[in-house]
């Protein structure tokens, strides 16, 4: 289970954390939100891969986090029933 204090807590750049991690796979860990997604994103700026399939507790201010994402190639938002068309 990730939570939002799980996301938080590995990802500090203080210690090297996971700062330069490249690549994770979300999907299915409903047990956290925005906050635990933003300190990921915030934190982990080599990022180019994120998969958030079947994230249902995330909505729009989650994925306008993980927007500010520059290097991000590759983002799976499959079944993010709270994801609107933020784009209108």
């Amino acid at each position: 289970r990730v939570t939002d204090a799980a996301l938080a807590a590995v990802v500090p750049s203080s210690s090297g954390g996971l700062s330069r991690l490249h690549t994770i796979d979300l999907s299915s860990s409903s047990s956290f939100g925005a906050a635990g997604l933003s300190a990921l994103t915030t934190t982990c700026t080599d990022l180019a891969g994120l998969d958030l399939s079947n994230e249902t507790q995330l909505g729009d201010a989650a994925a306008a986090k993980v927007a500010r994402v520059r290097g991000l190639r590759r983002l799976s938002l499959s079944r993010c029933k709270g994801i609107t068309d933020m784009f209108q």
